[in-house]
């Protein structure tokens, strides 16, 4: 009878082993690694000398438009877009909208994106600027 309880008891403490290994095996191939986070600058420069900067602590998920619309949110200021096949178009920042005589064009270090801004992703220290300027076609 004793070999018996000790069968049962060694054979429970290998199932529990195998379920335990198995459950901690797929708990790491489902967890996904955290974003790393980092310092970018956002710029939105209305003309006329009125330009207001925030520090952003960004991820590594983040976009040109990604921190713009969140930290438009955070500031109460109002933000139109369009979504379009090729990606997001910023249509108004604040009352000043895009036309034909200015839009809003998105700069990263100083240079105009070349892509939609929904799909530029972002690096540590990038600077991005929103303008409102006149168009250079």
């Amino acid at each position: 009878m004793k070999k018996y309880w000790y069968l049962v008891a060694v054979t429970a403490i290998g199932l529990l082993t195998i379920v335990y290994s198995f459950r901690t095996k797929q708990d790491i191939q489902t967890a996904k690694p955290q974003a790393q986070e980092f310092k970018t600058t956002l710029i939105i420069d209305y003309g006329d000398e009125n330009a207001n900067s925030y520090e952003i602590n960004a991820k590594e998920t983040d976009t040109a438009f990604s921190i713009l619309k969140s930290e438009t949110e955070k500031q109460g200021i109002y933000l139109e877009t369009q979504q379009y096949d090729f990606g997001v178009f910023v249509k108004k920042i604040g009352i000043l909208e895009s036309g034909t005589k200015k839009s809003w064009i998105y700069y990263v270090n100083n240079v105009s994106g070349d892509k939609a801004a929904d799909l530029y992703s972002l690096k540590e220290n990038d600077t991005v600027l929103w303008k409102y300027e006149t168009p250079k076609y």
